[in-house]
């Protein structure tokens, strides 16, 4: 039988301090999930590199995750691989570093004091609108994946589920 290396005073403190595989299972990581185009959903925990599965339906997708996620966490503990922790917005300072043309720092300036507000405002109101329009892209083309899907079945709605779903529609697409 072949004796594993002696462990030096450093790595025993390491190994004593390192939590419980328990504590990591109760970690709550967040799960994002895609639907494909071809039907069925990925869902994918980004903190745990390469841990992704896919399902049919959301909630076997979801059920999926989990058991995905705890052989993940359960193997990396077992060949003491680090288990990295749940991202939260506390890891963002909210300062950014931007290095830019002068031409387009001096016409953000200048916009920013016809518009009567600091550089830095001005700055993040032009993020905020870009992402927010781009988040109403995506909902946008959902919503036509799935009225492509639905108008392609037959499938019954009440009068009041059909107008929702135009209003969703109409709405989305005047943004």
């Amino acid at each position: 039988m072949k004796k594993s290396p002696k462990k030096t005073p450093d790595e025993k403190n390491e190994q004593l301090k390192k939590p419980s595989l328990e504590y990591y299972l109760n970690l709550k990581y967040p799960v994002t999930v895609y639907p494909e185009p071809e039907g069925g959903y990925v869902a994918q925990i980004k903190d745990l590199p390469g841990c992704l599965t896919q399902g049919e339906t959301p909630d076997e997708v979801l059920s999926n995750i989990q058991e995905a996620r705890e052989l993940w966490i359960e193997t990396a503990y077992e060949f003491g691989d680090d288990i990295p922790l749940p991202k939260t917005g506390k890891d963002y300072s909210g300062k950014v570093l931007l290095r830019m043309p002068r031409s387009l720092h001096r016409q953000l300036v200048e916009s920013a004091e016809s518009e009567g507000v600091s550089f830095n405002q001005y700055v993040i109101s032009l993020l905020s609108e870009r992402n927010a329009l781009r988040d109403c892209e995506n909902i946008n083309n959902q919503l036509e994946r799935i009225y492509k899907i639905l108008s392609e079945r037959t499938i019954t709605l009440t009068e009041q589920q059909m107008e929702t779903f135009k209003q969703l529609v109409v709405v989305n697409s005047e943004i």
